[in-house]
């Protein structure tokens, strides 16, 4: 499947921005602009995950960012809290939750 056609599709579709998550996720807006990001685990197909996501692009709009930065850094913050939290094995929500503090922090210092 096409990844890329499909998110620039539903961003067009519905006029905003879509994440599409996958190996390398996607985040597209409207006019077809397209962001991948890398970062992350395939143990991130895992329930509860996707909520970590939300979460974290939520409090990223809350500080003000729009929303195709929200979504684009919130992905990648999500992915590298999940690297984090893994250390080469399989993850849990909780533990990406909990890693997403140390990422931010990280960034900042």
């Amino acid at each position: 499947a096409d990844q890329l056609a499909f998110a620039r599709r539903a961003a067009a579709h519905f006029d905003a921005v879509v994440l599409l998550k996958g190996r390398h996720s996607l985040t597209a807006r409207p006019d077809g602009a397209v962001r991948v990001t890398t970062s992350g685990l395939p143990w991130l197909a895992v329930a509860g995950a996707g909520d970590v996501l939300a979460g974290v692009i939520g409090a990223l709009l809350a500080c003000g960012l729009d929303p195709y930065d929200a979504a684009s850094v919130g992905s990648w913050v999500h992915g590298a809290a999940a690297v984090h939290a893994g250390q080469g094995g399989p993850v849990t929500p909780e533990g990406v939750a909990d890693a997403v503090a140390r990422v931010v922090r990280d960034l900042l210092v």
